[in-house]
């Protein structure tokens, strides 16, 4: 039965794994050009795919929600955005441990629309302010 998996199922994983890379990459190129709606679709068929092929908890299906928040993020779609972000973290953090980079870069992820908000609000705030004092 081993020799069965290396021969059968380890190639045929592999080969849908790099076929989705390159879906990956597609998408990027349509999100590149503000095709968001189409780079999303092809996204949530790869997340799907990935954690039915992969399971929920591997590191590349928290690749693949961090995709599909940052096209949420780019559409302003915070609120859709932040639980994919949250759930990346946790898939980084249970699969490659709480230090690895990929966690960092998950905190950041997840940091950066409260960020813009806060940004947005401050500057919009400081403005009426100015206005005010004019």
């Amino acid at each position: 039965t081993t020799v069965w998996f290396c021969l059968t199922v380890l190639p045929s994983l592999a080969q849908n794994l790099q076929q989705l890379d390159r879906l990956d990459e597609q998408a990027f190129e349509l999100l590149k050009q503000g095709r968001y709606d189409e780079a999303a679709n092809i996204v949530r068929q790869n997340l799907a795919i990935r954690e039915k092929t992969l399971g929920p908890d591997h590191h590349h299906v928290g690749f693949s929600l961090s995709g599909l928040a940052l096209l949420y993020k780019n559409q302003g779609r915070y609120a859709d955005a932040e639980p994919l972000y949250k759930r990346a973290l946790a898939v980084f953090e249970n699969a490659l441990g709480p230090n690895h980079t990929d966690v960092a870069t998950s905190l950041n992820n997840l940091a950066q629309p409260f960020w813009t908000m806060f940004s947005r609000c401050f500057s919009s705030g400081f403005q009426n302010v100015v206005s005010l004092t004019q």
